[in-house]
Order: structure tokens, then C-alpha cells, then sequence
């Protein structure tokens, strides 16, 4: 007969405690997976900024430009570098020849002599001296990978004036320095009488030198500026053979005109004697102020002529540039334009915003709009009535506004 196991009945005694505590752990649990799978409100905080409506193209530069006939018989040496001002009857270059052989071997004797009389005099310390030193210094490390000749040139001169600085200041601060101060004196009166030379090329008018003509200066003149179109401005760069030469001119830095063509769409924004904002691609967007003065619609758009008195030096030796113009810019409280929401049957906007705690519409005004942003501000008390809008709220500086939200909208 077989056996029947017995199955022995355990009594199981379950612990107050540890069960209150697993309720509680299961309920954390699944409030926690509520709050992660719930939708998030994405929030930003209302923040002032710059808006601006912008757009690219291409431009042509009219400058006032002097070119100075040489002598092609002999060999011109430059003495104003290339994009430094000179002013009117300034020396931009000399012709090398006996007299300015004579004139370099003259100073190189001379500041031989200064230099060897320094050496034999006791250290003496100045921080003058010390500044001057470092810069000379530092010249010569920047002239070392030069290969323009008149760039080289500009650093020659710039070292030696910082060389007979420094002499000067030791023949004041030493007692043994009366020989010296007498040589730099000595000097400088010989350098001013080389500069009466009939051998200098001397500058027309007062501007920025260039090394580099293109046979356009003629063509291209701002006295014509009213006579110039568009059109023909762009036929003589763009299709006009551009024959570079290694003629000297003066370009004034203090008037030129950039002229281009832009699109009917801009109509609204075009205003004659107005000033904008225009920034140089090449240059690192540098930017220019430049006043509309002339303006022609024609078929397909309007020609537009800027006259910019500031920052000639970023475009002295282009004839066609790539500019941005800055038509509008606005400073504000802005708002990227998907969070404007609209009003039924009503032509108002309003944002979603979070106030005492609770998202609620706010109405809105857009003050302005490019294709991103909008700058906003608060409606008037007899606009909201006109509109018959009913609010307790307004906008305010670093308000919390939704950007994507699960909410009730109130």
C-alpha cells in the first residue's frame, strides 16, 4: 500500500511594517514612470535681444582715386607703405638714382656712428626704454617673413624712428650723451632736407597709398557717380579687360560709393537719405555706415547707391565686393515666431506663458518680425478693448514661456 505524503500547511505571518513599506515602494514606482512618460512642458525664459532683417549681394565700389604718373625710365623706391595714409604733398615714393644713393649711405654712416657711441656708454634704465626695445623687437620678428619691398620698407623706417628714439632718450638721460643727442640732431636736419628732393613722388591729394592701379580709376570716378549706372558699372568690371599695372595712386579714405541691385520685394525698406548697416564678407563682416543717396527702379529691381564715408581701407584695392545689408534692426523682447499663436476670428496674437504657477495665454503684440523671430511687447489697454480681448496677465522681462507643453490652456 503506498504512502500518502502529507503536505504540512505553513502558517505565513506577514509584518505590518514591510508591507506598508511595499506598497509605498510599488506607488513610488509608478509615479515615477508617470512623470517620465509624461509629456514635459519645454519652457525658455523671455529674454531682451536684437532682431534684424538682412540680405546678401553683390556689390561694385566707386572711389575717388589719383593715379601718379612716373617716370618708367627710372626705379622707384616706396616710402609710404601700401594702405597708409598720406596726406596731400606727403612723400609716397622717391626715384633711386646718385642722390638717393648718396642720402641712404649718408644716414647708414650716421647711425653707425650713434650706435657705436650707445655701446660705450654705462647701462642706464628707463622704462621708455625698456617699451621701446620690446617694439623694436617685435617689428623685427614681424619683418622677418615680409616679402612685399614696400612693406619691408615701412618697417625699415618705423625701426629706425624707434632706434633714434631711443638714442635721443639716452643722450637726455646721460651726461655723456651730448655727442649723440648732436648726431641725432645732425640727423634729422639732413632727413628733412632729402625730403625737398626733387627726386620724391609726391601725393596728389590726401588718402590711402596703393601699389596697385587696374586701368579703371578714369572710368570710375565719383564725380560721375550720377552718370553711372548700375549696369555700366558692371560691365566695365565684370567685362572689361582689368589690365593690373605697378603704378602708384592715392585713394581718399574719407568718401566712396558701393552701388548694387536688389529685388522689388524690398520696396518697403528702400528710403532715400537714410543711414544702414553694411557688412564687408571679405573683410570679417566688418561694418560700414553708409547713407542711400540715390536710388532707380527698373524692371526687375532697384539700383541703389550708398555712400560710406568710414572703413574705405577694407575695400581700397576691390573694385566688386559680397555686402550684407542690415534693412531693419529692432531691440526687444523676442520670441522665436512658432510660439506665437493666433486668435480665432480675431487679428491678435498670444504665447502660452506660466503665471502664479499656471500656463495661461497671454495676448500679444508683434512690434516686429523677421523669417525667425519676432520682437513682442503688450498690447494698450484701448487696443485690447478694440480687439475685445478680456486678460488679467501681461508680459514681462524673464517670464516662463511654453515651447511645448501638456496643459490646460486657460
Amino acid at each position: 500500500m503506498k504512502k500518502v505524503s502529507k503536505i504540512k500547511r505553513m502558517d505565513v505571518k506577514l509584518n505590518p511594517a514591510g508591507y506598508v513599506a511595499g506598497v509605498l515602494f510599488i506607488a513610488l514606482i509608478i509615479l515615477a514612470l508617470f512623470f517620465v512618460l509624461k509629456p514635459k512642458d519645454e519652457r525658455m525664459l523671455l529674454e531682451i535681444g536684437n532682431i534684424e532683417k538682412t540680405g546678401l549681394y553683390t556689390a561694385f565700389v566707386v572711389k575717388k582715386e589719383a593715379v601718379i604718373n612716373q617716370d618708367p625710365s627710372k626705379i622707384m623706391v616706396p616710402v609710404t607703405g601700401e594702405g597708409s595714409k598720406v596726406p596731400k604733398g606727403g612723400i609716397v615714393a622717391t626715384y633711386r638714382g646718385e642722390e638717393y644713393t648718396n642720402y641712404e649711405e649718408t644716414l647708414a654712416r650716421m647711425d653707425k656712428e650713434i650706435l657705436d657711441l650707445m655701446q660705450d656708454l654705462p647701462p642706464i634704465y628707463s622704462s621708455e626704454i625698456d617699451t621701446i626695445d620690446k617694439t623694436i623687437y617685435s617689428l623685427i620678428k614681424e619683418s622677418i617673413d615680409e616679402t612685399s619691398y614696400s612693406k619691408m620698407q615701412e618697417y625699415k623706417q618705423r625701426i629706425n624712428s624707434y632706434i633714434n628714439k631711443r638714442a635721443g632718450i639716452i643722450g637726455e638721460l646721460s651726461p655723456a650723451g651730448a655727442e649723440i643727442k648732436e648726431l641725432i640732431e645732425e640727423r634729422n636736419k639732413y632727413e628733412a632736407k632729402a625730403k625737398k628732393s626733387n627726386d620724391n613722388i609726391l601725393a596728389p591729394i590726401t588718402g590711402l597709398v596703393s601699389y596697385k592701379t587696374d586701368g579703371l580709376e578714369e572710368k570710375l570716378k565719383i564725380d560721375d557717380i550720377e552718370k553711372l549706372s548700375y549696369a555700366l558699372i558692371k560691365n566695365y568690371i565684370d567685362e572689361d579687360i582689368i589690365t593690373n599695372t605697378s603704378e602708384i595712386k592715392v585713394v581718399n579714405n574719407y568718401e566712396a560709393y558701393i552701388v548694387t541691385k536688389v529685388g522689388l520685394e524690398l520696396k518697403d525698406y528702400i528710403k532715400k537719405g537714410y543711414d544702414y548697416e553694411i557688412r564687408l564678407i571679405e573683410s570679417n563682416n566688418q561694418t560700414l555706415e553708409a547713407e542711400l543717396t540715390k536710388t532707380v527702379e527698373v524692371e526687375d529691381g532697384y539700383e541703389l547707391y550708398f555712400k560710406i564715408t568710414n572703413g574705405i581701407e577694407y575695400i581700397v584695392d576691390l573694385r566688386k565686393i559680397e555686402i550684407e545689408i542690415v534693412w531693419w534692426k529692432k531691440t526687444g523682447l523676442v520670441v522665436m515666431n512658432e510660439l506665437l499663436n493666433k486668435y480665432d476670428n480675431k487679428d491678435a496674437n498670444y504665447i502660452y506663458a506660466v503665471k502664479y504657477s499656471e500656463v495661461v495665454k497671454v495676448p500679444v503684440k508683434v512690434v516686429r518680425q523677421n523669417d525667425k523671430y519676432s520682437v513682442i511687447d503688450n498690447y494698450s489697454k484701448e487696443e485690447l478693448k478694440e480687439l475685445q480681448i478680456e486678460t488679467d496677465y501681461k508680459i514681462k522681462l524673464h517670464d516662463r514661456i511654453i515651447l511645448k507643453a501638456n496643459k490646460e490652456k486657460k
